[in-house]
């Protein structure tokens, strides 16, 4: 059975990164907006690796007692294996830590895999915003709002 860790970001990831928002984002962030983020000392990011090599990742920011996933990837070929699952709960941990409360995020709701893995885990639908991403041709979707609480034993 493969090696599987989860790691706290380090420079040597940024590529990887970088690589796999281009590969499985919808919208992909540019490199100056990932420089920009990592400079952010609010941000925690979280990188899945089997066998030493980087197969998915999540990025948190953090304010206070909040937190919202700005990304989150697992590579075309470790999809549907549970790695999300992973580094969510890794999250989670990470973010109870810190005293954080809830986690929110926002999804295209044309994106129906990411829509079902965040209802399976628990996050509940705030709200939606009309008309808030273009996609590829000009498509309009708009964006769920969805929130999950992080429970203090």
């Amino acid at each position: 059975m493969p090696s599987l860790k989860i790691v706290k970001y380090k420079p040597e990831h940024f590529k990887y990164i970088l690589k796999l928002n281009q590969q499985v984002i919808d919208m992909p962030w540019s490199e100056s907006n990932l420089v920009d983020t990592f400079e952010d000392n609010n941000i925690l990011c979280l990188v899945c690796e089997i066998e030493d090599i980087a197969t998915g990742f999540i990025i948190i920011r953090s304010v206070v007692d909040e937190a919202e996933i700005l990304l989150l990837a697992v590579s075309p070929k470790s999809q549907r294996g549970g790695i999300a699952t992973i580094l969510l709960d890794s999250c989670m941990d990470e973010l109870k830590n810190m005293g954080v409360k809830r986690l929110f995020l926002e999804v295209s709701d044309q994106n129906i895999a990411a829509v079902k893995f965040y209802m399976k885990n628990q996050f509940v639908k705030l709200g939606v915003r009309a008309n808030y991403y273009t996609l590829p041709n000009n498509i309009k979707a708009s964006a769920l709002v969805l929130s999950k609480s992080i429970l203090f034993d």
